[in-house]
């Protein structure tokens, strides 16, 4: 069952986006995006985007110029981290984590040539649940993730032609911990970085948009 925040985020972004629609239809544009995520956690002890997730959702966008639009979407993205046994060098251990975040992204998007757009802004993340687990199966107790995610987003779209595509790359970096490094009674756990800050998700997204118009 969703809890009250997630109900708070959801009932928000639904009124927001029904009354864009119903109010400023003439102006306002919509969509539909797909597609996948590749994610690491910045503080953990393992590194590289190995970890694959799903990115899914809806877009609400406003022409502000011929040459810029502002764009909002409500959309479901998979986040965490992976590490693998290799078995070749017979080395490292398993472990992976997945973070299922309702994401609202809000930014701006500049027609810097042709086709090509570069967008920017902040995304809010509400977590819905995470799954942990290593070599003997999932965490008993893992140190809690936080709830809220704050992070900021680049990326370059193309508008394919004579179509209602577009394709677009996008780099998502949390500004914000999304964990900290100790756990309740102030013990290091083997899977962060005690150098580290704080834990922060770092992913790329490849995804598909359509759009109504």
């Amino acid at each position: 069952m969703m809890n009250s925040g997630m109900k708070k985020i959801c009932s928000a972004a639904f009124f927001f986006f029904l009354f864009c629609c119903s109010t400023y239809a003439q102006n306002f544009g919509g969509g539909i995006t797909a597609g996948l995520s590749l994610n690491q956690i910045d503080g953990d002890t393992y590194g590289g985007y190995s970890k694959p997730g799903v990115v899914a959702g809806f877009i609400v966008n406003r022409e502000l110029g011929k040459k810029f639009t502002l764009a909002m979407e409500l959309k479901f993205v998979q986040k965490g981290s992976r590490a693998s046994y290799n078995i070749e060098t017979e080395s490292g251990e398993y472990y992976r984590v997945q973070l299922n975040y309702i994401q609202l992204p809000l930014l701006g998007q500049y027609n810097f040539w042709n086709h090509f757009w570069g967008e920017a802004g902040l995304a809010y993340g509400y977590l819905i649940n995470f799954k942990e687990e290593d070599d003997f199966g999932e965490l008993p107790d893992p140190v809690p993730f936080k709830k809220s995610e704050l992070a900021v987003l680049l990326g370059v779209a193309y508008d394919i032609p004579k179509t209602k595509l577009r394709v677009n790359i996008r780099a998502t970096n949390s500004i914000l911990p999304i964990r900290q490094i100790k756990n309740q009674k102030n013990k290091d756990v083997y899977y962060v970085d005690a150098n580290a800050r704080g834990q922060y998700n770092r992913n790329l997204e490849f995804a598909l948009a359509w759009f109504f118009k």
